[in-house]
């Protein structure tokens, strides 16, 4: 039933951990050789604070993505909803039910 609230078309790109030349490197999200895929899910805003700096005041939010249970998002993934980037805070959350996982919780900071 949730997943009438999942209006959202996110784009999930998993990072590539070896190069094209085959050597291991850091988390590199160009494509290829990194691979993306389509998730549909809900996204939202749950807090804003202002960083203050020396020169400026920048507010910051955090976001919470909700998918579907059996999406394939990891802590590595780069999420990208209407044109802007968000990076995932730790490992996604399963959300329980008594007859099992009901949907996937990803919380998010802003990237760009």
């Amino acid at each position: 039933m949730i997943e009438r609230f999942f209006t959202r078309e996110a784009t999930v790109t998993h990072p590539a951990v070896v190069n094209g030349y085959g050597d291991a490197t850091s988390l590199d999200y160009a494509v290829p050789p990194a691979t993306t895929e389509i998730v549909m899910g809900w996204l939202g805003r749950y807090s804003v604070a202002e960083v203050t700096s020396d020169t400026r005041e920048t507010p910051v939010g955090n976001y919470v993505f909700r998918c579907a249970a059996d999406a394939n998002i990891t802590k590595d993934d780069l999420l990208t909803v209407g044109g802007q980037d968000f990076k995932i805070q730790g490992e996604p959350w399963q959300a329980p039910t008594p007859r099992g996982e009901h949907h996937l919780v990803v919380s998010l900071d802003f990237a760009g």
